[in-house]
């Protein structure tokens, strides 16, 4: 089996448009190619799908069968193309013309070009590239993002699972619980459903809980039943 860096099904992009084999016959019938198209006619930049993989009759080459958007076929020496990485559909999101304006507008030169080539002017983009532009956005602009965009930067969960692996699910022991006053453990972490290992349980079985917000900072009080 011929050895390639691509494999059947690769969404590939030419690169070299001088490792075309317009005119190989034999191969075109090996590959199965019926529906050749004129080696002139493809570019570089232009895309295709691998349909086949074959080494040169006479030499060492690996060469690909491809086939374009419009459904024309070529073979072409792999090292004339490159990967495509495809862009999943669940990636794919739409700003507000208001937005990309407000991102252009108070972006330096570098910024910019990236917004031109990963924002369509209708505002399609990625969630990748949103991701990208804040990290090399201005500190004014990266608020800004985040906030326009809060699918695109989730809030971290915690992840107590090492912990509870040594100390159970109490956040102290329950000797230091009792120490405190209390029979058992009044907080443990989360042990089940989609919460587990990632949220704190506070037990109501002989403690009334009180949430009190103080300046930037919210104190849990315990008061007993």
């Amino acid at each position: 089996m011929t050895q390639s860096k691509f494999k059947i099904g690769d969404k590939v992009k030419v690169t070299d448009s001088g490792c075309i084999y317009p005119a190989y016959s034999d191969m075109a019938r090996i590959m199965g190619i019926t529906n050749s198209g004129k080696g002139s006619e493809l570019l570089c930049g232009d895309t295709g799908t691998v349909i086949n993989i074959q080494e040169h009759l006479t030499s060492q080459h690996v060469l690909i069968g491809i086939r374009t958007d419009d459904d024309k076929e070529y073979i072409i020496g792999e090292d004339g193309l490159e990967s495509v990485k495809e862009t999943k559909t669940s990636d794919v999101i739409k700003i507000s013309r208001k937005h990309l304006n407000e991102y252009y507008d108070h972006s330096n030169t570098e910024q910019r070009n990236f917004i031109n080539d990963n924002f369509k002017v209708d505002g399609t983009t990625t969630i990748s590239a949103i991701i990208e532009l804040e990290r090399i956005a201005s500190d004014f602009l990266k608020p800004v993002i985040r906030k326009n965009h809060p699918e695109c930067f989730p809030t971290p969960e915690f992840d107590f699972s090492k912990y509870v692996n040594k100390c159970n699910y109490d956040i102290l022991t329950t000797e230091q619980f009792k120490l405190l006053g209390f029979n058992k453990s009044p907080i443990q972490i989360r042990s089940c459903n989609e919460y587990k290992n990632k949220a704190f349980y506070l037990n109501n079985d002989e403690i009334v809980w009180k949430l009190i917000k103080e300046g930037n900072v919210q104190i849990l009080l315990p008061i007993k039943k």
